[in-house]
């Protein structure tokens, strides 16, 4: 059902040349009639070792990331935001620093087995 999925505003912070972890960002919007689950991301490895899909919670009046084992839910024609404090893709063990102007591609993979994979530009956002 990846073909009634779209991607608006993707992005991946650049990081700092000894960064070992960075994070990618967008909004799935979900144009069909039946509720969709992206159950896990992947990248190539010459971005990074592992991809995976987390959220940041508070815990212990702490800041942490915890991976999203079950997938993230996408209600029919429902959009849900990956961004900065919240859900997002994090991506572990980066081969080389993610690098203003440069793209990565991600590959979203659903519970279906569909698959769909954009482009993803590396911006210098700060928040």
């Amino acid at each position: 059902m990846a073909s009634s999925v779209s991607i608006n505003e993707p992005w991946a912070r650049a990081t700092f040349a000894l960064a070992k972890s960075g994070a990618a960002y967008f909004s799935i919007i979900n144009t069909s009639n039946h509720d969709l689950v992206l159950s896990s991301v992947s990248v190539d490895n010459s971005v990074a070792m592992t991809a995976e899909l987390h959220h940041t919670i508070m815990q212990n009046e702490m800041m942490s990331m915890q991976e999203l084992e079950d997938g993230i839910e996408i209600k029919a024609g429902s959009t849900v935001e990956l961004s900065p404090g919240g859900m997002h893709i994090m991506l572990m063990g980066l081969q080389k620093p993610l690098n203003k102007d440069e793209f990565i591609n991600v590959n979203l993979i659903f519970e279906d087995g569909s698959q769909l994979s954009h482009s993803v530009p590396v911006l210098d956002k700060r928040n």
